[in-house]
């Protein structure tokens, strides 16, 4: 809300500047010009005193209004949509509204804010499916390692490079060299 603080004192924020550009013109022009031309731009100046000073409250009423015309329409809205989209990533299903005052701005948002339902429902499913997935997978491997630890053999499985991925307790005495100077024990990922 600062940021509006700041938009909405920009409008006086350029007049006042449009006036003291102007004041600081007739400074210098009075400064540097000569002695002869200064006295008939005092002249001009006193006579046409209200026309000078509309010819500056003009234009600098002008540049204010327009700024506040650009704010007002464009950037307010602009703010506005971006609070409600960052609104959006944290929550896209607990708000919706038609605050907007322009309707390409209101179509903006209410696209947004449908991907961003859509992205929130496909993340859900898929964190669905990923526990689902992960229990099966689960429960797999523990079938396995039963299956592998019944075998009353050695077993030992590796993949096509020759690494180990699985053996069972039977195997273990296999891939065991205690009696190697250092002891050597050969277990999961190292090669046959």
């Amino acid at each position: 809300m600062r940021n509006d603080k700041i938009l909405s004192a920009l409008p006086v924020l350029f007049f006042l500047i449009v006036c003291l550009a102007v004041i600081l013109f007739y400074a210098t022009l009075v400064y540097f010009l000569p002695d002869s031309i200064n006295h008939s731009l005092r002249e001009t100046v006193t006579q046409n005193r209200p026309l000078l000073f509309l010819s500056v409250l003009i234009p600098a009423s002008i540049l204010a209004w327009i700024t506040h015309l650009l704010i007002k329409h464009n950037i307010k809205p602009i703010n506005e949509l971006t609070e409600s989209v960052d609104f959006l990533t944290e929550d896209p299903k607990g708000f919706e509204s038609d605050k907007f005052k322009s309707p390409h701005i209101n179509k903006l948002y209410k696209s947004i804010r449908h991907i961003a339902l859509e992205l929130s429902y496909q993340k859900e499913s898929l964190d669905a499916e990923l526990k689902k997935a992960s229990a099966r997978l689960a429960s797999e491997r523990d079938i396995l390692g039963t299956i592998i630890n019944q075998v009353s053999r050695g077993l030992i499985v590796t993949n096509a490079s020759g690494n180990i991925l699985l053996f069972n307790d039977n195997a273990e005495k296999l891939l065991s060299f205690p009696n190697a100077s250092p002891p050597i024990f050969l277990g999961l990922g190292r090669s046959i």
